[in-house]
């Protein structure tokens, strides 16, 4: 009976550079996802693409917007209570 080695997992990320800086970014931006910190009712989160894109030019326009959702989900799992509320005011100001 032979043994075989354990496979090696299949690496699926598209961008290993946006995961190099990922946690210098997400604390440029925190604070727009903040629901605390609106402009007009509004989320700052279209701030946080612009802070994204000025402090990282090298990145495009689809890899900053990659970037944001995923600092937003990150800080939804870092910050339920804030997220939370966050969708909640999402919901009002669709209906």
């Amino acid at each position: 009976m032979s043994s075989n080695p354990p496979a090696m997992p299949v690496e699926r990320r598209q961008y290993p550079e946006l995961r190099e800086i990922f946690e210098e970014a997400y604390t440029r931006v925190e604070t727009c996802f903040d629901p605390k910190q609106t402009w007009g009712g509004l989320p700052l989160e279209h701030f946080a693409f612009r802070m994204l894109r000025e402090a990282y030019p090298q990145f495009s326009s689809q890899e900053a917007r990659l970037l944001v959702g995923a600092l937003l989900r990150v800080y939804s799992e870092r910050q339920p209570g804030r997220a939370a509320a966050m969708a909640q005011k999402a919901v009002q100001g669709a209906a």
